[in-house]
């Protein structure tokens, strides 16, 4: 015989409250987090109104619906802890969110009443269900890993040198001009005069009166015959015409 009874709902679990204790561990820290022992408002005590309020996305849910059908509630714990500070202060941030898409949730029991197994009482019972789950990341401060972080960024400036330089010199319409302004021919007497300009800041490379000038052309252009004309020359000679 099937005998159907009368549905019994649960009143009042707007304020029951479910205690989630909570213990992380970091092997490479070598750290141990817990919630502790003790219920704590807000990190390991939740009511079951807020964790439904917080589900629907702070909407009004059909409370009276999910009390008679059940549902599953999904409870994210996250971590983000910064072990240069102090590791004790790192708690987790909680979201939760309904995974049961309204089909709500329910749960069988079966109680036999003689040996013969012939009778027996099946239960059929709706309620909420809690699903945890714990993530996070843990950082700390590393001397090794921000030197070949360093290193790589050098390297890459280095390589992006080298690439924009091949493509000016084979890849751009006017490589000629930059490969005649990057190599430019410098005659050994030239030379000599800038490393004594060097060597003596007071006196100046370039041709204080008109007889200098003339004789420093007239030797470039005996000793550069053929070969690109020295620009400070070429500069000079526009300012005497």
């Amino acid at each position: 015989m099937i005998r159907e009874d009368q549905k019994n709902l649960l009143y009042g679990i707007r304020n029951f409250s479910v205690f989630i204790r909570l213990n992380v561990q970091f092997p490479a820290f070598g750290i141990t987090l817990t919630t502790g022992k003790t219920p704590s408002p807000g990190l390991s005590l939740f009511l079951i109104s807020d964790m439904i309020s917080n589900a629907c996305n702070g909407q009004a849910c059909d409370f009276e619906d999910i009390r008679q059908r059940g549902a599953v509630l999904l409870a994210k714990a996250e971590y983000n802890c910064d072990e240069d500070t102090n590791e004790k202060d790192c708690y987790p941030d909680w979201e939760f969110s309904r995974i049961d898409e309204g089909d709500g949730f329910n749960f069988r029991t079966v109680q036999y009443t003689d040996d013969s197994g012939k009778e027996r009482i099946l239960r059929k019972m709706y309620g909420i269900r809690v699903v945890v789950k714990i993530y996070g990341q843990a950082g700390k401060f590393n001397i090794v890993n921000l030197l070949v972080a360093l290193g790589a960024g050098l390297g890459l400036l280095s390589v992006a040198s080298i690439t924009a330089d091949f493509l000016l010199q084979n890849c751009w319409p006017k490589r000629e001009k930059f490969l005649h302004d990057k190599f430019c021919t410098v005659d050994l007497e030239t030379m000599n005069q800038s490393n004594m300009s060097l060597n003596n800041p007071g006196e100046s490379p370039y041709p204080e009166s008109k007889l200098e000038y003339n004789l420093m052309r007239k030797e470039s252009n005996r000793d550069m015959a053929g070969e690109v004309p020295n620009p400070l020359l070429l500069a000079a000679h526009d300012d005497d015409e």
